[in-house]
């Protein structure tokens, strides 16, 4: 059975950065007010327990987490940053000033996610 040990947010929606959980074999419980982020943790969980991401290519996001089966280990970085895709404009005139210019705006198209990440594996059988 794989076992998350350890999850720590660097940065994702309103979680304060650093913050860091450690997980037992016993039981483990995740209390809060109204608000204070326990569905996002546990939804950040499930996408750790399951190395899908994929819900959250639109958004910037930072963590580690650890998850180990048997004897075996996995450290996993993972980095979610937004970048603005190079704008192809015309050249400009020098005809006056060029704020406003439509061709200037940005589409939430023109914005695509940048995936990276680190995994390293440690275990008697890896």
């Amino acid at each position: 059975m794989t076992k998350l040990r350890r999850l720590k947010i660097d940065e994702f929606r309103h979680v304060a950065p650093g913050t860091e959980l450690h997980f037992r074999d016993s039981l483990n419980l995740l209390l809060g007010k109204n608000g204070s982020g326990k569905t996002t943790l546990l939804n950040l969980i499930v996408m750790a327990l399951r190395g899908d991401f994929t819900a959250l290519l639109d958004e910037p996001f930072q963590l580690e987490y650890e998850l180990e089966a048997g004897q075996d280990q996995i450290e996993v970085h993972l980095r979610n940053t937004l970048q603005l895709s190079p704008l192809d404009l015309p050249p400009l005139s020098g005809q006056g000033p060029i704020w406003g210019d439509p061709a200037l705006t940005r589409a939430s198209s023109d914005v695509r996610p940048s995936v990276s990440g680190e995994i390293t594996l440690s275990g008697p059988s890896l």
